[in-house]
C-alpha cells in the first residue's frame, strides 16, 4: 500500500504532467473543433471541465485509460506555445523548481487528510466517484476530484499537490503574458506581490481547491472581456462560471462576478441566454451526482427545503457554524475584512493575506475610477470589472469568511 501511495518522484511527476497535458489536449481540440483558437488558460480550463464532466459517472478503470490518447495531443498543441514564449517558459520553470520540494511532501494539511486527498483515496479504492455516507465533503460537487481520478491511482497521494504546483506556474506565466504589453514593470510587480502573499505560499503547494477556482475565474474574465462579443465567448463564460461553482459552493462568488461582467458588457439577449444554458449543462453532471445520492443538489445546505433527514440538517448547521466562525460578523467582517485579513491571521484560520491584498484591492478600485474618467468611451468596461470584483468580495463577506477564499 505504501509503495502505491508514493510511487516515486519520477512517476509522480510523469503522471501529473501527463494529466495536465491530457486536459490541454482535450480543451484545445474541443475549442478548435468549434472554430475557436483560444489562449493557454482557456484551453486548459476547458479541458479540465471536459475531462471532469465525462468522468463523473465512469469507473476509475475507464477514466484511467481515457486520458492517455489525449497526452500526445496536448504535447502537439503546447509545443508551439512554449516555442513562442521560450524565455517565459524557462524563467517560470526555474522559479518553480524552488517550490517543487514542498509540493512533493506527503499531504499533511487538515483539508488534505480529512477531505481532499482522503476522498481521492476512497474513490480510488472503491473504483467509483461515489458519495461516502460518513464524510459530508464527498457530497460536494467536487470537479477537481473527478478530474484527478484520471491519474490518481498511478500518481499516488502527491499527485493532487503536483497538479496544483503545475497549475500555479501556468497561471502565473499566463498572467504575465496577458498583461505585459500594457506595462511590463507593473505586471511583474503585481505578480510578485500575489506570489509572495502567505496565501499563495499555502495554496500553490497543497491540495486546496481554490486554485481551480482561480483558473476558471481567469479563463472566464479572459473570454468575457474580449473586444468582440460573440456567442462562443458567452458560452465559454457560462462554462467557466459553472465550473467555479462545481469546484465547491464557495465558487458561487466567482460565478456571480462573471455573471455581473456578462450583464454589464453584453447587450444581446441571445448571448445572455446562451451563457446561462451553457452554465446549466456544465454544472448538471456534478450536481446531479450529489442529488442522486442525497436528494439535495447543494448538500448539506438547504436540507429542510429538500426534505433531508434531521441528521442532514445537523450537518448543515455544523457547516454554517464552521463558516461563520471565521472573521467578524457578516456586516463588520465585510466592511473591514479586506484589511483585517492582512493584519489578523488569528481571525482567519491562521493565514493572512499579507499587505498585498488590501493594497491591490483598493488600488484596483482607484485605478478603475481614474481610468474611467480619463477614457469615458471605455467607462463601461472598467466599471463592469469593478462591479464584478465587488460582487465576488460581497459573496465572501456573507458566506464563509476564510482568508483563502479571497484568493
Amino acid at each position: 500500500m505504501i509503495s502505491t501511495m508514493f510511487p516515486g518522484v519520477a512517476v509522480e511527476l510523469f503522471y501529473a504532467v501527463s494529466l495536465v497535458l491530457a486536459a490541454y489536449g482535450a480543451g484545445t481540440s474541443a475549442l478548435r473543433a468549434s472554430g475557436r483558437k483560444a489562449g493557454v488558460i482557456s484551453n486548459l480550463a476547458c479541458g479540465i471541465v471536459l475531462l471532469a464532466a465525462v468522468g463523473v459517472f465512469l469507473p476509475e478503470k475507464v477514466v484511467s485509460v481515457l486520458m492517455w490518447p489525449l497526452v500526445p495531443l496536448g504535447v502537439w498543441y503546447i509545443l508551439p506555445e512554449i516555442k513562442k514564449e521560450r524565455k517565459v517558459f524557462a524563467v517560470t520553470t526555474l522559479l518553480m523548481l524552488f517550490t517543487l520540494g514542498a509540493a512533493l511532501l506527503p499531504p499533511y494539511e487538515w483539508d488534505e487528510q480529512v477531505y481532499q486527498t482522503a476522498l481521492l483515496r476512497y474513490y480510488s479504492e472503491s473504483g467509483f466517484f461515489s458519495v461516502k455516507p460518513d464524510n459530508p465533503y464527498s457530497a460536494y460537487p467536487s470537479l477537481p476530484h473527478s478530474f484527478l481520478r484520471y491519474a490518481f491511482s498511478g500518481g499516488g497521494v502527491t499527485l493532487p499537490r503536483l497538479v496544483i504546483w503545475l497549475l500555479s506556474g501556468i497561471i502565473a506565466a499566463s498572467f504575465y503574458v496577458k498583461f505585459r504589453d500594457r506595462s511590463k514593470k507593473v505586471t511583474i510587480a503585481v505578480l510578485a506581490a500575489i506570489l509572495l502573499s502567505p496565501l499563495s505560499m499555502i495554496l500553490t503547494r497543497s491540495f486546496y481547491a481554490e486554485l481551480y477556482i482561480v483558473l476558471f475565474a481567469f479563463a472566464g474574465v479572459e473570454v468575457l472581456t474580449e473586444k468582440e462579443q460573440n456567442l462562443q465567448s458567452s458560452v465559454l463564460g457560462g462554462i467557466m462560471a459553472a465550473a467555479a461553482c462545481a469546484v465547491k459552493l464557495t465558487g458561487a462568488g466567482v460565478a456571480g462576478a462573471l455573471t455581473v461582467l456578462l450583464i454589464c458588457r453584453y447587450r444581446s439577449t441571445i448571448f445572455k441566454v446562451s451563457y446561462f444554458i451553457a452554465a446549466f449543462f456544465t454544472a448538471l453532471p456534478f450536481f446531479l451526482r450529489v442529488f442522486l445520492a442525497t436528494g439535495n443538489p447543494v448538500y448539506p445546505y438547504f436540507s429542510a427545503l429538500f426534505g433531508n433527514s434531521p441528521a442532514a440538517c445537523e450537518v448543515e448547521k455544523f457547516h454554517r457554524m464552521l463558516g461563520g466562525h471565521y472573521g467578524l460578523d457578516a456586516v463588520t467582517g465585510t466592511l473591514h475584512g479586506w484589511i483585517l485579513t492582512a493584519l489578523k491571521p488569528e481571525f482567519y484560520d491562521g493565514v493572512c493575506s499579507g499587505w498585498q491584498f488590501p493594497v491591490l484591492f483598493a488600488g484596483a478600485l482607484i485605478f478603475v475610477y481614474i481610468v474611467s474618467k480619463k477614457y469615458p468611451e471605455e467607462k463601461i468596461i472598467f466599471l463592469s470589472a469593478a462591479a464584478a470584483l465587488l460582487t465576488a468580495y460581497l459573496f465572501w463577506g456573507i458566506s464563509s469568511r476564510q482568508s483563502r477564499f479571497l484568493y
